[in-house]
């Protein structure tokens, strides 16, 4: 994901290998996203079926994967609007 903001050429060649996984039928993993601008380059083309990153989170021990799910669903969580009599 290094430089795929400012380099066409690495974006192009994103685009060709998620084309060619699409075709076969195969999932894609994007690791290394560390940037909003990368991630939302990403969703524009529709490039990945998951991404791992700085971008959501630095490494953390193992022991602490369910407080970092737990706080990454209440963020993106749809907030409820409250009923107004």
């Amino acid at each position: 994901m290094r430089n795929i903001v400012e380099d066409t050429r690495r974006l192009k060649l994103l685009r060709g290998t998620v084309h060619l996984a699409r075709e076969l039928g195969l999932k894609i993993v994007v690791e290394g996203v560390e940037t909003p601008e990368q991630l939302a380059l990403l969703n524009k083309h529709r490039s990945t079926d998951l991404v791992q990153g700085y971008v959501f989170s630095p490494p953390v021990p193992s022991k602490e994967i369910g407080i970092l799910s737990h706080a990454l669903n209440r963020r993106t969580a749809p907030r409820r609007r409250s009923k107004v009599a």
